[in-house]
């Protein structure tokens, strides 16, 4: 037996469309579809998934501020994980 899975981890309903696909006006909707497969929790009963949706944003190049917050966010996640398995 093997430690990983093939194919998505996290069923959302949009396989191969990407969560761009998913229609921000009914979020409510799209979040309740996620689902993790029987076989993920089957394998890995401790898996867990994170969904974050993000609504009025515009893509756009990084920027000083948006990498410097980035930089922060990513050092306070190393120091709340660093004590525990994630």
């Amino acid at each position: 037996m093997t430690d990983h899975v093939t194919g998505d981890d996290v069923n959302t309903g949009t396989a191969g469309t990407g969560a761009a696909a998913a229609d921000t006006a009914d979020i409510d909707a799209w979040l309740a579809a996620v689902a993790i497969d029987p076989a993920v929790r089957e394998l890995r009963p401790d898996y867990r998934a994170l969904v974050i949706t993000a609504e009025g944003l515009v893509p756009g190049p990084s920027d000083a501020q948006g990498e410097r917050l980035l930089a922060e966010a990513e050092e306070t996640a190393r120091k709340w994980l660093a004590d525990g398995p994630v």
